[in-house]
């Protein structure tokens, strides 16, 4: 008889939780006492052996919790029956130094984000009064912002609103429009970022803008860690949302997929419906013409910089991507469409592995993989599919088109990076893995098994698609310019890029 793999297997050092044990010869039994609750063991056999056997199992250093010495299945019943009603405990204490150190790591965002801000409103004030102004005007709108989203959260109310609802005028960036939606998100999925975020400009405010009236909705149990968080995660997230509002001012980049958006659409069948996105979404990525990446792999100076950006960004975007597909299955949708969602998800869990072994290959080490912080745009997209699509199912149908690629469209980038010899036989797998098993076909398969499609779904769906596919380019665009700015390292890291260089990319 074996030890069950759940007993020990989850325990580092597996000790019995017993303050008090006493013996009962002539009954033959022991009696373990804790606190408020007790059991008793009736023992077959020497009561005095069991006992001195019991009272091993409360030293987690003892050598009868080793796996080899339990070869005696009258102890590995023991253990299993104390295990079963909760008198085994883990008495390591390793957990809590991880915690600590990241709770550290979540205080220390704060003061990088606070450095990092003062810097950047120090170096506009110098250079465009205007902009600096911009900049000004937008701190105390997301202060707002992030206090209303704090604020309902805290009366239990989690706000959704259509993209259409979330654009405010034809002012726009995309910068902006991604930082709505994210905010958004993020109140679903990470209320602690919204803290963050809000602590921060309210450092801005009073600290350098010098402004003492605005009060932070100070709330503890928002703030705390729970130890259940992705606080990398979080410190990227802050890190890409004052990246974005500061990149905003500059005013760069308008929106073109309004343009492209129908104002009115036919009701119609789905699979009708994913062929025409792919002919507007075409239409689209021509208007575009985003060829930046490509032209800087083909240079070859910068191609080793942009392949360890290319993988690193792809092992990103592929793990974040499952919470996209995740939100997508969470609401109540027809059976067959369940089915195709779920062959989808397993198929796409685990090819993290393969940008992973990409990224070693090409010299970077497991450290450097984790703890990079992705650019702005790469950070929000997974999390605004994600957002767009809990709500409309289409859209992530339509979505998939931009992450998997429009059917027997060629993967440009892996081809790109061959040519300049980065060609190893790993760095295709996942390329080939894709290919394989046929994802570019995966929104048809989805979309077929929506019999039929109204017209107003199919504009706020294909709106929703539209942006989704022109923030992926502005992601491999912004890729592009880091890879090309040799004054940056190959591993972008968080609060790491000074203003000088970020209104660049």
């Amino acid at each position: 008889m074996k030890i069950n793999d759940s007993i020990l297997n989850l325990y580092t050092r597996p000790f019995l939780v017993a303050t008090q044990i006493t013996l009962q010869a002539k009954e033959k039994t022991i009696e373990l006492f804790d606190d408020n609750r007790s059991l008793k063991i009736d023992i077959d056999g020497e009561v005095e052996l069991g006992y001195k056997l019991i009272k091993r199992l409360t030293d987690p250093g003892d050598g009868i919790w080793h796996l080899d010495e339990l070869k005696n299945n009258d102890i590995i019943d023991l253990i299993t029956y104390l295990d079963r009603y909760g008198w085994i405990q883990d008495a390591d204490k390793s957990g809590e130094i991880e915690y600590q150190r990241l709770s550290k790591i979540y205080l220390q965002v704060m003061t990088d984000a606070n450095s990092w801000m003062l810097d950047t409103v120090k170096t506009l004030n110098s250079i465009d009064e205007e902009k600096s102004t911009r900049l000004k005007k937008l701190t105390y709108f997301y202060f707002t912002e992030c206090n209303n989203l704090i604020s309902s959260l805290k009366h239990g109310h989690r706000s959704y609103q259509c993209l259409s609802d979330i654009i405010i005028s034809e002012e726009d960036s995309m910068e902006l429009l991604a930082l709505n939606v994210s905010l958004r998100a993020w109140q679903h999925t990470s209320p602690k970022t919204l803290y963050l975020i809000s602590k921060v400009l309210t450092n801005t405010i009073e600290n350098i803008y010098e402004d003492k009236n605005n009060l932070l909705n100070d709330d503890k149990s928002i703030f705390e860690l729970t130890g259940t968080e992705d606080v990398l995660a979080i410190k990227n997230q802050v890190w890409a949302f004052c990246c974005l509002m500061v990149k905003s001012i500059e005013m760069e980049r308008k929106p073109m997929f309004r343009k492209f958006t129908p104002k009115e659409m036919n009701s119609t069948s789905g699979i009708n419906a994913i062929i025409q996105a792919e002919a507007i979404g075409e239409s689209l990525m021509n208007a575009i013409e985003n060829t930046e990446l490509l032209d800087v792999i083909n240079g070859s100076v910068y191609a080793h910089r942009s392949a360890v950006g290319v993988f690193l960004h792809q092992h990103f975007v592929t793990i974040t991507y499952i919470d996209a597909i995740l939100s997508f299955l969470r609401p109540q949708l027809n059976r067959k469409t369940k089915i195709i969602g779920f062959d989808y998800l397993l198929e796409e869990i685990g090819h993290d592995a393969h940008e992973r072994e990409a990224c070693i290959l090409l010299g970077l080490t497991e450290e450097q993989i984790d703890t990079f912080a992705p650019l702005p745009f790469f950070t929000v997209y997974a999390d605004i599919i994600g957002y767009l699509s809990e709500k409309s199912p289409l859209t992530f149908c339509m979505a998939i088109l931009v992450a998997e690629g429009m059917p027997g469209e060629k993967k440009k980038i892996a081809d790109a990076l061959a040519n300049q010899g980065i060609d190893h036989e790993e760095l295709a797998v996942h390329t080939e893995l894709d290919l394989s098993l046929n994802h570019t076909y995966y929104p048809r398969k989805m979309m077929s098994s929506f019999p039929w499609i109204s017209g107003q779904n199919r504009v706020d769906a294909t709106r929703n698609f539209l942006f989704i596919l022109e923030l992926s380019q502005l992601c491999w665009k912004q890729l592009a310019r880091y890879a090309a700015n040799e004054k940056l390292n190959d591993v972008p890291l968080a609060f790491k890029i000074p203003f000088s260089e970020l209104r660049k990319l």
